[in-house]
C-alpha cells in the first residue's frame, strides 16, 4: 500500500514537470499568454504572462435578499462529476453540515450541477441533490448564502463572483477564492476547518448586519474589477499592444531591421484558470 502511494506521488510530480515544461515552450511561441490572477502569473513565470481576470456579466436586478428565508438555504454549485467539486460537496455534507444543523435544525443545502450516481450518496435530511439546471438564477433567489468548501484544485470561481454580482453572502476556504483580490471577513468569509466552517455559516444565517456588510463590499469590489465590461477593455488593450510590438521591425545585431520587414499577427494564447462549469 505505501510503495502504490509512493509510486502515485512520483508520478503525479512527474506529470506536473512535464505539464510546466510544456506550457513554458508555448508560451515562448507566442507574444502574450492570458493568466486569470497574479498568483497563476507568478506559477507560471513566463515573462510574457498577462493577467486578464476572470468576470461575470453585472445585472441590474441581484438576486440576493436581505431576510433569511425559512428555512434557511446554502447553496453550493458546480459539477460535481469534476472530482474537486465533488470532493467539495462530500467534504460539506459529511464534515460541516450536520455541525450547522445542530444549531439551525431546518436548515436546507442544495447541491446544484451535474452528477453521477456515486453523488447520491449525499443525498439525506436536509441535502438535495438537483442534477443540472438551465438556469441557475431560481436557485440564486433562494439562497441565503453560497459555499465554497474546495479542497484541491486549481483556477479563479466564478461562482464566487457570480455570488457577488447578485449580493448573495459567501463562505469559502482559502483555496476556493484563491486569485481573488478579496478580505477575509470584508467581502467573504474564510475557514479552512469543519468547525471554523460551519461557524462562519451560522453567522451568515443569523446575522443581518454581517451579511449586509458583507455583500455591500463584495459588490463594490466586483464593480470595480470583475465586470465583464471592465475586463473585455483590459483584452482589448492587450490585444492593441501584442499588435503594436508585432509592428515594430526586430532588433538585429546590426540594429532596428528596416521598417517594411515582414511580420506575421500577434498570437495570444489563453491559460485556463477557470473552474469546471456546473
Amino acid at each position: 500500500m505505501l510503495a502504490r502511494h509512493a509510486g502515485s506521488t512520483m508520478h503525479a510530480r512527474l506529470d506536473i514537470r512535464r505539464w510546466e515544461k510544456l506550457q513554458r515552450r508555448i508560451a515562448s511561441k507566442v507574444d502574450a499568454v492570458t493568466v486569470c490572477s497574479t498568483l497563476d502569473r507568478e506559477r507560471l513565470g513566463v515573462r510574457n504572462a498577462a493577467v486578464v481576470a476572470n468576470g461575470y456579466q453585472a445585472t441590474s436586478s441581484p438576486l440576493g435578499k436581505v431576510e433569511i428565508g425559512r428555512p434557511p438555504t446554502l447553496l453550493l454549485a458546480g459539477a460535481l462529476s469534476y472530482t474537486p467539486n465533488a470532493d467539495a460537496a462530500r467534504y460539506f455534507v459529511r464534515d460541516i453540515f450536520p455541525k450547522i444543523r445542530d444549531r439551525i435544525p431546518d436548515a436546507q443545502l442544495r447541491l446544484v450541477g451535474r452528477h453521477d450516481r456515486r453523488a447520491e450518496e449525499m443525498r439525506g435530511e436536509g441535502v438535495t441533490l438537483t442534477g443540472y439546471v438551465h438556469d441557475i438564477r431560481a436557485e440564486l433567489a433562494h439562497a441565503d448564502a453560497v459555499v465554497v468548501p474546495i479542497r484541491f484544485g486549481g483556477g479563479t470561481r466564478i461562482k464566487v463572483l457570480e455570488a457577488f454580482a447578485h449580493r448573495i453572502p459567501v463562505v469559502s476556504t482559502s483555496l476556493g477564492c484563491e486569485g481573488l483580490e478579496v478580505v477575509g471577513g470584508r467581502h467573504v468569509l474564510i475557514s479552512d476547518d469543519p468547525d471554523g466552517f460551519a461557524a462562519d455559516c451560522i453567522r451568515l444565517l443569523t446575522d443581518r448586519r454581517l451579511r449586509g456588510g458583507l455583500v455591500a463590499a463584495a459588490s463594490e469590489l466586483f464593480s470595480d474589477r470583475y465586470r465583464w465590461e471592465s475586463i473585455s477593455s483590459t483584452i482589448g488593450e492587450l490585444a492593441e499592444r501584442v499588435s503594436e510590438d508585432r509592428r515594430q521591425p526586430p532588433i538585429t545585431r546590426y540594429g532596428r531591421a528596416s521598417p517594411n520587414h515582414s511580420v506575421s499577427s500577434g498570437r495570444i494564447s489563453a491559460s485556463d484558470g477557470a473552474e469546471r462549469s456546473r
